[in-house]
C-alpha cells in the first residue's frame, strides 16, 4: 500500500542516520538533518493473509486477517557536489552508505566509496515527515528501522546535475502524530552548486567518449533478516548479492578507434584492458570503473538495459588496480588518491 501525502501539503523531508547495531532504532537530532532529498516516495508494506481469512460456515461471512512482516520503503535522491575540500564528506553521502558502499580516507589527499562486503549489513534509521501548514505546524513521522537499499549514479542530460538515488527498505517501527517542537530543523546543510553533466571527461577500455547521459546502477539484491521473535518478523534489511552495471549513451563515435558502439565483439574479448572513469569538469569527483565488460546488444536487452546504449558489465577488480580491494567493481572518488 502507499503512504500517501497525510495532508493536503508538500512538507515531507526525511532524516537518515547511521545505526550503531543492525535494526536498532536511533533517534535523529537536528543535527541529523543536514541533507535534503528530493520528493520522498514511501512505500507501507503490510500484507495480511486475506486470500485464507473465510471458514467452511456454510455463508459468505469472513474471519479476521492475520498482519505478516511490518516493513515499508522510501525513495529518496539528492544532488552530488563536492565536498568543499577534498577531505570533507558531503553530508548526502550517507544516502550512499546506506546502499553498502564503503568510505576509505586518503589521508590529505581525498576520500573514496566503493562497494564492499564489510558494508552489507551496515543499517541506517530514516524517519519520514510529514507536515501540515500552519504557524505551529504538526504532522505525522514515520519510523524505519534496519534500512539498506539499491542505489543508483545518473545524470540524464547534458547540462544536468549528478543525481544519487535509493530505494531504502527497513522494518515499520512506528507512525506517531508529532506536534511542531517534534518536526526537526534543517542545520548546516550542504550548499555546493552540484556537479553537472557539461565538460565532463568520460573514458573506457582507452578510448575518450562523448556521451550525453550515465547512469552507473549499484545492483544490490537486498533482503530481509527475518527473525519471529520480534513484532513484524524483521529484524533489518541487508545486502545478498550486487550485479552493477554502468550504462552510457553516446552522443557520437570519433573516428580515433572509439569503435565500441558498433563492434562489441572485440571490445568483449578485450575487456580487462583498460579502467574507465568518468571525472567531473572540474575533476574533483571521478567514479573509477576497473574492469568494465561490455555487454552485447542481446545482453543488455536481456537484463532490460537500453540497448543502444553503451552497456558495460562491472567486474571486481582483481588485481588490476593496486589503490582498490580486488572485490571492488567501482569507486566514487572525491580528490585523489594519493
Amino acid at each position: 500500500m502507499a503512504a500517501s501525502k497525510h495532508y493536503v501539503s508538500n512538507l515531507r523531508f526525511a532524516v537518515l542516520k547511521a545505526e550503531s547495531t543492525q535494526g536498532t532504532m536511533v533517534t535523529p537530532a537536528d543535527a541529523d538533518f543536514d541533507s535534503r532529498f528530493y520528493g520522498a516516495e514511501l512505500t507501507l508494506n503490510l500484507p495480511v493473509d486475506d486470500e485464507n481469512s473465510k471458514f467452511g460456515t456454510g455463508d459468505h461471512g469472513e474471519d479476521e486477517a492475520i498482519p505478516a512482516e511490518k516493513t515499508a520503503s522510501v525513495v529518496l535522491r539528492t544532488k552530488l557536489h563536492y565536498g568543499g575540500a577534498v577531505t570533507t564528506e558531503p553530508n548526502n553521502w550517507k544516502l550512499l552508505k546506506a546502499c553498502g558502499l564503503v568510505l576509505e580516507t586518503y589521508a590529505g589527499t581525498g576520500l573514496g566509496l566503493k562497494p564492499l562486503a564489510a558494508g552489507d549489513d551496515v543499517t541506517y534509521t530514516c524517519w519520514v515527515f510529514d507536515v501540515i501548514r500552519g504557524g505551529t505546524p504538526t504532522g505525522k513521522i514515520y519510523k524505519l528501522a534496519g534500512c539498506m537499499g539499491d542505489g543508483a549514479i545518473y545524470a540524464d542530460a547534458i547540462g544536468r546535475p549528478w543525481m544519487a538515488e535509493a530505494t531504502l527498505q527497513g522494518r515499520l517501527v512506528d507512525i506517531i502524530d508529532c506536534v511542531n517542537g517534534d518536526i526537526l530543523a534543517l542545520t548546516s546543510p550542504d550548499t555546493a552548486l552540484p556537479i553537472t553533466m557539461c565538460a565532463n571527461t568520460v573514458s573506457m577500455q582507452g578510448a575518450a567518449k562523448k556521451i550525453s547521459s550515465f547512469r552507473l546502477n549499484f545492483g544490490n539484491d537486498v533482503q530481509p533478516q527475518y527473525n519471529q521473535a520480534v513484532s513484524g518478523c524483521v529484524d533489518f534489511f541487508g545486502i545478498v548479492a550486487r550485479r552493477p552495471r554502468l550504462q552510457m549513451n553516446p552522443l557520437m563515435v570519433t573516428d580515433s578507434g572509439d569503435d565500441d558502439s558498433e563492434d562489441t565483439y572485440n571490445n568483449f574479448v578485450t575487456m580487462d584492458a583498460t579502467a574507465g572513469s568518468i571525472a567531473s569538469s572540474s575533476g574533483n569527483t571521478t567514479i573509477h570503473v576497473p574492469r568494465p565488460q561490455i555487454l552485447t546488444l542481446a545482453q543488455a536487452s536481456r537484463e532490460g538495459l537500453v540497448n543502444y546504449d553503451i552497456n558495460y558489465k562491472l567486474l571486481r577488480n582483481g588485481t588490476v588496480d593496486a589503490n582498490l580491494p580486488e572485490e571492488a567493481t567501482f569507486e566514487v572518488l572525491q580528490g585523489a588518491r594519493a
